[in-house]
């Protein structure tokens, strides 16, 4: 399971910056996290021309991420279902699933439209779901500390590793 989100025009050069979190676990409940696996925060290497594209380009980032977790997972003896990405843009998911067209889809680099051929090949499952619930969105925008200390528990299940350690 994946957790995508972008923010637009956030870097310098009219750059925006992808994020996405890549765990183990179960889909089907609320937190069900077993441990990330991945985490990422790149700059976009194309320019976007808006806040949907550039989710869209996240989705293509953490997409190839999820790809070869899975491609592993298989290759150890853990075969896959489909990998469901989460997203909070609307368009960025109908682009995906084909429910949304675009009339200026050629703005979109064709590349990214790997994730449309993902999708259709079961490989990949992209869901809406709201920001709020989006675990990518640490690490694309800038939280003050309060949100950070809150945030924490979500990311690190043992804030002191040294536990065992002390007991003797």
């Amino acid at each position: 399971m994946c957790h995508s989100d972008a923010s637009y025009l956030s870097e310098a050069n009219s750059r925006s910056r992808a994020g996405g979190i890549l765990f183990l676990g179960d889909p089907t409940l609320t937190n069900g996290l077993n441990g990330a696996i991945d985490c990422i925060s790149v700059i976009i290497k194309n320019v976007v021309a808006s806040a949907s594209e550039a989710e869209y380009a996240a989705l293509f980032i953490v997409g190839q991420e999820a790809v070869a977790a899975t491609a592993t997972l298989k290759d150890l003896g853990y075969p896959q279902h489909a990998t469901l990405i989460i997203c909070d843009n609307q368009c960025a998911v109908g682009i995906a699933n084909r429910t949304v067209k675009q009339k200026h889809t050629k703005s979109i680099a064709m590349k990214m439209h790997w994730t449309r051929d993902r999708v259709e090949l079961d490989e990949l499952r992209v869901e809406w779901r709201p920001g709020k619930e989006n675990l990518a969105d640490f690490f694309t925008k800038i939280h003050p500390v309060h949100h950070h200390l809150a945030q924490r528990q979500v990311y690190i299940r043992d804030q002191n590793p040294f536990t065992c350690l002390s007991d003797t």
